[in-house]
């Protein structure tokens, strides 16, 4: 329940704490985070897949990779075993160390922007609240869902997506026209929600040889 200034993106006008930022929390009280670190690219809806392989998701309409967000073959949370997260951080993470970094720290997400209320897994206290996925493009809002000026989300029928987790473990703001990053060099920079895909996802894999132009974003 300890709110961390820090955290919070003066643009986002969502409750610094309530009741719907923690899922596993249940209904208690939790303090959010306007800035999610960064899983990678690996998938939200499809599936588990071999570590490192692009797979297209038919359920999200994008491509991803590897297993969903990085977990474990046998899908225990908090069970230790081989994980396959592309980025920085994941839910089962041991740590990436900077020499694991090899497409560079310059060239690599560290950690981005989220809306807090749009979400249920917005928590800074655990680690499966406190990352976000470029499996879905920036500020990405599906098919008939809306957000509004508080943050919250409505469907077309009037009720809230805010549960559907794989529409919002992703990167967001509501800054005009993007989002700002923190690379793993320490620079901030702006994102525009209209970068290319396939950049944009490379932006977040650490080590898969991708070589990312300053011009391209």
């Amino acid at each position: 329940m300890t709110v961390i200034n820090a955290m919070l993106c003066p643009s986002d006008p969502s409750p610094a704490m309530d009741t719907n930022n923690a899922d596993e929390i249940g209904n208690s009280p939790s303090a959010g985070t306007s800035y999610v670190g960064n899983v990678g690219d690996n998938c939200l809806q499809c599936g588990f897949f071999t570590p490192g392989a692009i797979t297209f998701c038919a359920a999200q309409g994008y491509n991803c990779r590897g297993n969903q967000l990085g977990d474990s073959a046998n899908n225990a949370v908090g069970v230790p075993g081989q994980t396959s997260g592309s980025g920085i951080f994941w839910r089962q993470c041991n740590g990436v160390r900077l020499p694991e970094i090899i497409d560079g720290t310059s060239n690599t997400f560290l950690a981005g922007e989220q809306i807090m209320a749009c979400t249920n897994w917005n928590a800074w206290t655990e680690a499966n609240q406190s990352i976000g996925s470029t499996a879905l493009p920036l500020n990405y809002l599906a098919p008939g869902v809306a957000l509004t000026q508080t943050g919250s989300i409505v469907k077309s029928t009037g009720g809230s997506d805010q549960g559907n987790w794989h529409h919002w473990y992703s990167f967001r703001s509501y800054h005009p026209g993007g989002a700002n990053f923190v690379f793993c060099d320490g620079s901030v920079k702006f994102i525009k929600s209209t970068i290319n895909m396939p950049v944009y996802q490379a932006l977040s894999t650490r080590n898969q040889g991708e070589v990312i132009s300053s011009d391209s974003y």
